[in-house]
């Protein structure tokens, strides 16, 4: 799923240059439903950014949430840095 999702961005856009999975499922919460999203932050350019939205509002099986890590600010910034996985960086 998550080898997946990175794939696709990096098709979308070969510049992306960080994917960092956030949220419920990067802190491995055990209260997990069937119903999750998947939280991502991604720095690329900011012309990509929109088209990586759209590609991941495609993706049938899950609710993807994308945000630039280069916009997002303050306490989430932070956290998404903080506890955040890596999935990608070049």
């Amino acid at each position: 799923m998550l080898p997946t999702l990175v794939q696709s961005l990096l098709q979308r856009d070969p510049g992306i240059s960080k994917i960092i999975l956030f949220g419920s499922l990067a802190r491995n919460d055990q209260r997990l439903r069937l119903n999750f999203d998947i939280d991502l932050a991604v720095r690329c350019s900011p012309e990509k950014y929109y088209s990586l939205v759209s590609l991941m509002l495609d993706v049938p099986e899950f609710e993807v949430d994308l945000l630039d890590l280069e916009t997002t600010k303050g306490l989430l910034k932070q956290r998404i840095l903080e506890e955040g996985i890596i999935l990608y960086e070049k």
